[in-house]
């Protein structure tokens, strides 16, 4: 057994156990040694000995046990301290992330309301240029239920320069238009045209101005609409049709105007969109989705199922940046050419990756300048045609290098005038056809 006068006394809040520990080991060894203990009857001194051996060697035992334990209780403490200080830590490293977060939720709202505001806008010029419309001689006689001669083609020589016809007027019945915006030919030469207020498609006939049938109605369903605003066709017989306020592109049957699919939905992330309001569709079937009103970008996708590619462009006025409401068309040169509405120019992009080749035009009223330009064509002499929308007129330049060949129309509701051209196509001719959406009309011009 150990030494009776052995004391093991371990206090933990400083080294006065160690100190008290060996103090008493040496106590009980000198009381040992010392003093020995009263030999029992008939021990001889060696039992003695080996006893007082032993009793030694329980002593260091035990010391050294005691000592183990106060390690351990150390270890144990500084355990405990890194513990807390890593509770701390974390406490801090919480609410600084806590703090980063709430300043992203503000930022989020802030964007929200400049997001708000930028429409708030944008919905006050449109009511602005509704005004302007409703003063026009077509819509003055609508409202007030005045006779109107049917919507016909025929060419009035003399009513404008470079003026040959027009189709429409205001109003919703077929061949009546509500601020019409891009269109696209069908194999046929007839002309398809996004008939955006009225909620619909419009396919026409300009021979004679008949309209030969009408796709979709108001809605969010499948196959219906809210302001659609771009058209394309695919080479297997596909209607491609941006439809804005749906923040979706919907892909049709053309023989029927069934819904064949949807692609994506309203948002910022890839595939999703805000108000997108051109699409094109390049020699290898892919999509190309103008998503301008607040995304600003392109965004790419698979013709065959409506999976998603890459997106071009980001949001700002340097190469290769757009801004707003604008087109995007297909140069059949593995190029792909965008309108940049509020940065008032159009731009040449590789449709492979995006890449800025070079920019056609700037922002002003003058020759070879634009005022948020529109829609986008070719003619086969090599000229881009453009809808210089808010300068109420259309441009005709050279694509290789952007110079100035033309103007065609003026500021105005008589034949050959516009109030914001949309959408252009040239046909086999070089006739331009025009959507004059505010005068709700298509004009064939020279």
């Amino acid at each position: 057994m150990p030494n009776k006068h052995m004391r093991q006394i371990i206090k933990m809040e400083g080294g006065d156990g160690e100190v008290q520990l060996i103090q008493g080991a040496r106590r009980g060894e000198e009381s040992g040694a010392g003093r020995g203990r009263r030999r029992r009857p008939n021990e001889s001194a060696a039992e003695e000995a080996d006893e007082t051996q032993l009793l030694r060697a329980a002593n260091v035992a035990a010391q050294s046990q005691a000592f183990g334990e106060m390690e351990r209780a150390r270890l144990m403490e500084l355990e405990l301290q890194r513990a807390k200080a890593d509770v701390v830590r974390l406490q801090v490293e919480a609410k600084v992330k806590e703090e980063a977060l709430q300043a992203v939720i503000r930022c989020k709202d802030d964007i929200i309301m400049l997001k708000k505001q930028l429409l708030q806008a944008k919905d006050a010029e449109i009511r602005w240029l509704h005004a302007e419309v409703a003063r026009t001689p077509q819509v003055q006689a609508a409202a007030a239920d005045a006779p109107a001669p049917a919507p016909a083609l025929g060419r009035v020589a003399s009513s404008g320069p470079g003026f040959l016809s027009n189709v429409g007027r205001y109003g919703a019945s077929n061949v009546l238009f509500k601020y019409p915006k891009f269109m696209a030919w069908d194999q046929q030469g007839n002309v398809l045209v996004a008939d955006a207020e009225n909620h619909r498609l419009q396919l026409v006939r300009l021979s004679d101005g008949a309209c030969l049938r009408t796709i979709g109605c108001k809605g969010s369903g499948a196959g219906e609409f809210q302001f659609p605003f771009g058209v394309a066709f695919d080479s297997a017989g596909h209607i491609i049709v941006a439809d804005c306020w749906n923040h979706r592109v919907q892909v049709l049957c053309y023989s029927d105007g069934s819904h064949v699919r949807t692609i994506g939905s309203q948002g910022s992330g890839n595939g999703q969109f805000y108000g997108p309001c051109s699409v094109a569709v390049d020699g290898s079937g892919n999509i190309f989705v103008h998503d301008g009103l607040i995304n600003s970008r392109i965004q790419v996708f698979r013709g065959s199922d409506g999976a998603h590619v890459r997106s071009m462009c980001s949001t700002g006025s340097g190469a290769g940046q757009i801004s707003g409401w604008g087109s995007v068309a297909a140069d059949g040169q593995g190029n792909i050419v965008v309108a940049d509405g509020d940065n008032g120019r159009v731009q040449v992009l590789r449709s492979s990756d995006g890449l800025h080749l070079r920019t056609i035009g700037s922002a002003g009223s003058g020759a070879g300048q634009f005022y948020r330009p529109r829609g986008i064509a070719f003619d086969s002499a090599g000229h881009i045609i453009v809808a210089d929308s808010y300068n109420h007129r259309v441009q005709v330049l050279r694509y290789s290098d952007g110079s100035h060949v033309r103007t065609i129309g003026s500021f105005g509701s008589g034949n050959g005038q516009f109030i914001c051209p949309y959408g252009v196509l040239i046909d086999g001719q070089g006739r331009v056809i025009v959507s004059d959406s505010y005068n709700h009309r298509i004009q064939v011009m020279q």
